[in-house]
């Protein structure tokens, strides 16, 4: 049981870290993308691990260690979803200015007229 205890705490432990590598990256970087993803490729393998183990326990069986490491990881993933909302509302309005200036600028275009006997040029 202490075992499974022990194994349960290091797969929060990495969890933890993992978490705290997404709120260390600057999502301006086009490399942190790539990183962010391996990230969440990991957290998702811990949290399938912590389910096997999880099985094992029963609910009386949490030490208070542990239930303080998981509310941390709760409390970090809030903050590291924040961090990713955050973000991708900036993004959103960055691409709303984009549109928004391509309308603006095809606004002031003028089209170009048809040629004076486009259509029966056409037909013959």
């Amino acid at each position: 049981m202490i075992h499974i205890q022990n194994s349960l705490n290091s797969q929060f432990i990495k969890l933890r870290l993992s978490i705290e590598k997404i709120l260390e990256l600057d999502f301006e970087n086009d490399d942190s993308i790539e990183q962010l993803t391996k990230l969440q490729t990991e957290q998702s393998e811990l949290r399938e691990k912590i389910e096997q183990i999880d099985f094992r326990l029963n609910d009386n069986d949490y030490p208070h260690e542990l239930i303080a490491i998981v509310q941390e990881c709760m409390d970090l993933q809030v903050r590291a979803n924040e961090k990713m909302n955050s973000y991708k509302l900036k993004l959103i309005r960055n691409i709303r200015q984009i549109e928004n200036g391509h309308k603006a600028r095809d606004g002031y275009r003028i089209l170009p007229t048809q040629i004076d006997g486009y259509f029966i040029d056409k037909h013959n």
